[in-house]
């Protein structure tokens, strides 16, 4: 028994000192992987402040934007090149933004250039690796709050752009190997253990949301609106209560997967 102890002191130490883990605060029945979608102005990230502030003194939290990913070193030198492209006029097109994916200019025959394809493929591998990072993290324990999910198959917003944005345009090898790259990568990513969507009018969420382009916040928005979440085993809230109430919701929810 003395023995065992001091093993477990042992590696107590090289969780904490080496990994930067604290294994004293994990949950002993597993961890938990936690996403939250819905349109801007839904209150996603509001909410996962919230929990993250309520439960980070008790247990293991980790908080990641899989809508915004961390830049991974490859993503910094490709948009870097990119960039410097760019200010070069070494492309006849321009980049096509994040938010005029969703618009209706961004549904048009016109090639939306290859440093577009590529600065694409670039935010799926560093959602994939920011997924990997949120399994890791909850298979060891931990409570994971996703702001954002990617949902292959079912949702634009954050699912794969480049087979969407060529499918007009004639065949070509590096398009194809882009679009495949992309398509693996998106493919990787599971199903969370909690999926919570926030559901909220488009015109309200238009109120709410008075930073950002107008067209962009109603198109994804309704996407959201539309959908059909009973495919999926998906929490739905209406987020068009007050703050408190939503709070409230998501709060008991959590609680009862814990």
């Amino acid at each position: 028994d003395i023995i065992r102890k001091f093993i477990h002191r042992a590696e107590q130490s090289i969780q904490a000192r080496v990994f930067r883990r604290n294994t004293r605060r994990c949950m002993a029945n597993g961890g938990l992987l936690v996403a939250v979608v819905g349109g801007d102005g839904a209150g996603k990230s509001t909410a996962i402040d919230e929990l993250y502030n309520l439960l980070a003194k008790k247990i293991n939290v980790l908080k990641l934007h899989m809508g915004k990913p961390r830049w991974s070193w490859m993503t910094i030198a490709a948009r870097g090149a990119l960039k410097i492209g760019t200010l070069l006029r070494l492309y006849s097109f321009e980049m096509i933004s994040e938010q005029d994916i969703y618009t209706s200019a961004a549904n048009t025959d016109r090639f939306p250039g290859y440093p577009s394809l590529i600065r694409m493929v670039c935010t799926a591998r560093d959602r994939y690796l920011t997924y990997l990072r949120a399994r890791r993290f909850s298979s060891n324990g931990g409570l994971v709050l996703c702001d954002r999910y990617s949902l292959p198959g079912f949702m634009i917003m954050d699912g794969p752009q480049c087979s969407r944005l060529t499918k007009s345009i004639k065949s070509k090898g590096l398009i194809n190997l882009l679009v495949k790259l992309e398509s693996w990568y998106y493919r990787q990513i599971m199903m969370p253990d909690l999926l919570i969507v926030l559901k909220v009018d488009p015109e309200i969420a238009v109120q709410r949301k008075v930073d950002e382009s107008e067209s962009s916040v109603r198109a994804r928005s309704r996407e959201v609106w539309e959908l059909a979440w009973e495919r999926l085993p998906a929490r739905i809230i209406e987020a068009d209560k007050p703050q408190a109430e939503i709070l409230a919701e998501i709060r008991t929810l959590v609680w009862s997967y814990l």
